[in-house]
């Protein structure tokens, strides 16, 4: 499978990451877990729709399009056999500049599009599924992103709030960033989860579990190194990293990073940490 990311012009790259393509043959591949990250994402199926496993409904068929809400646990996904799937990766809070929904109603969801953006939504894709060529989608994409913006909330404090979190690898007190925002620390709560769909403090520790990822590429597997990454992420110790790990990703750190498949180690590779820390 490969997956690319591409670049967006800066009107939008103050709310989006990125947008990404994943292509392929997906017959036979396994089942792939994909972890919390603090990003709400818009993926379109142009192949054929993954599905999503659950130990207690089963699998799933994917919408065609879909907004995916902020995570809190692992979702475990299976692709298709022909894989053209699109994504849009927003900020942490940058969704909420494209959507006129309530962000904390979709968090840990998969919601078809047209639930959250309307029937109009779902006919300017059709043009991106139309398109001949990824050049093509990719345009239509971003035509797509720009017709959007400002469709959505107008409250521009939690995406800087959220940047702020992320900056500090999500070592921040609460306290002193509602302090340095001139707001009570309710009134920054109330506002955050009104934009980015769960509290400051959630993001915080979704940015620092990230942040093992990033620190895990720059050591050699060896007795006492996750006790090393968890002091440098902000963990209190090893214990509590491991505990965070089992949450949000359903295993160990080391079973997890070897049984990554190519879509998952995509998602915590050093490049793609560089962008959300950027």
């Amino acid at each position: 499978m490969r997956y690319t990311v591409m670049s967006l012009p800066p009107l939008l790259a103050a709310h989006v990451e990125c947008l990404w393509r994943l292509e392929g043959d997906g017959r036979g591949l396994p089942a792939e877990t994909i972890v919390p990250d603090g990003c709400m994402e818009v993926v379109l199926h142009c192949g054929d729709r993954f599905e999503r496993l659950d130990p207690e409904r089963g699998a799933t068929r994917q919408s065609r399009a879909f907004l995916v809400g902020q995570l809190l646990a692992p979702v475990v996904v299976r692709p298709g056999a022909n894989v053209e799937t699109w994504g849009i990766r927003f900020r942490p809070g940058g969704a909420a500049a494209f959507f006129d929904a309530p962000m904390p109603e979709v968090t840990g969801r998969f919601v078809d599009l047209a639930d959250v953006a309307g029937a109009e939504a779902l006919v300017g894709l059709e043009d991106v599924h139309q398109a001949r060529t990824p050049a093509e989608r990719r345009r239509r994409l971003e035509s797509w992103l720009v017709s959007r913006l400002g469709r959505g909330a107008t409250d521009p404090l939690p995406a800087v709030a959220a940047r702020a979190i992320v900056r500090a690898r999500g070592r921040v007190r609460l306290d002193d960033l509602s302090s340095s925002l001139g707001l009570g620390a309710r009134q920054l709560e109330r506002r955050f989860l009104r934009g980015v769909g769960i509290p400051p403090r959630a993001l915080a520790r979704l940015v620092r579990f990230q942040q093992v990822f990033r620190l895990a590429h720059e050591r050699p597997a060896s007795t006492g190194a996750w006790a090393d990454v968890a002091r440098e992420a902000g963990y209190y110790d090893q214990a509590h990293l491991l505990r965070d790990f089992r949450e949000l990703a359903g295993t160990t750190p080391p079973r997890f990073l070897a049984a990554q498949g190519d879509f998952s180690r995509a998602l915590t590779s050093r490049a793609r940490l560089d962008d959300l820390f950027a």
